[in-house]
């Protein structure tokens, strides 16, 4: 939640360079300051009503998705029922970007994947000389996912869009 001087010197610092004096008070800041001060009564205001409010809305389920980017390659499309899509998107919130055994199994488990076994290695030229080239298959870093079967997601879609790029992913079905 931003302050009153926050959106007070975020204001100031709006103003078109060389026309206005943006010293704090000149009859500028005195302008200013009112304006901001509505900016940071409806901020703490939002805040409030966010506070309050249990779960995400219907009527502000697409505005949320848009905001998060939703919905994105391998998730819940629009047309899927709103229990659905908050779901997916209170899911998405908690994500990190950390790609930890923990946040592994939660994503699988997501598309109905139930991962068995998580086999890592090392990369190949971790003590290489510097010359080497960086982005090769050899230098990447490799796992291998034992799943369960069946499997009915698509995990190239999956570890295309989920997880790093430098990643090299095996898959086998157990």
């Amino acid at each position: 939640m931003s302050t009153l001087a926050d959106y007070n010197q975020l204001l100031r610092l709006l103003l078109p360079l060389g026309s206005y004096e943006q010293a704090s008070g000149t009859t500028i800041e005195q302008d200013i300051r009112p304006h901001a001060r509505v900016f940071a009564e409806l901020d703490a205001s939002g805040e409030q009503l966010l506070l309050t409010i249990a779960t995400i809305p219907d009527g502000l389920l697409s505005d949320y998705e848009l905001d998060y980017g939703l919905p994105g390659a391998c998730v819940v499309p629009v047309s899927a029922p709103p229990e659905v899509r908050r779901a997916a998107l209170l899911a998405h919130q908690r994500e990190t970007g950390g790609i930890t055994r923990a946040d592994l199994r939660a994503l699988l488990a997501r598309f109905d994947v139930e991962l068995v076994g998580l086999q890592t290695y090392k990369p190949m030229q971790c003590i290489a000389p510097c010359t080497n080239a960086l982005d090769s298959e050899r230098s990447r870093f490799k796992v291998r996912l034992d799943l369960q079967r069946p499997i009915n997601a698509d995990m190239s879609c999956i570890i295309d869009n989920y997880l790093p790029a430098a990643l090299r992913v095996d898959i086998r079905e157990i």
